[in-house]
């Protein structure tokens, strides 16, 4: 976890229904995670929708130096589920990282 990195490209993309507020919040807390990669991260993408009336899910891949890293998370707020995706990826990022 040397220097910084910083994910050039993210593409956000949310179900109706989500918030708004739930892109933006997504973009800082996945956005950060490339510090945490063990190279560049010139892609990653975060899918937010709903998965019945009141549980959101939340997808994301992040590409690293020509691999896939992948993570799913469910909870009942976007706030939630964004924190338990950012969680999942960070620790496939660290264990990569050696």
């Amino acid at each position: 976890m040397s220097k910084a990195r910083e994910i050039v490209n993210m593409q956000l993309s949310l179900a109706r229904r989500v918030p708004e507020a739930a892109r933006e919040y997504a973009g800082v807390k996945i956005g950060c995670l490339g510090k945490y990669a063990p190279g560049e991260v010139p892609f990653a993408m975060v899918r937010l929708s709903y998965d019945g009336p009141r549980r959101l899910v939340a997808h994301g891949t992040l590409h690293v130096d020509g691999h896939a890293v992948n993570a799913d998370a469910g909870a009942e707020t976007f706030i939630e589920v964004v924190d338990l995706l950012q969680d999942r990826l960070k620790a496939q990022l660290v264990k990569m990282h050696g």
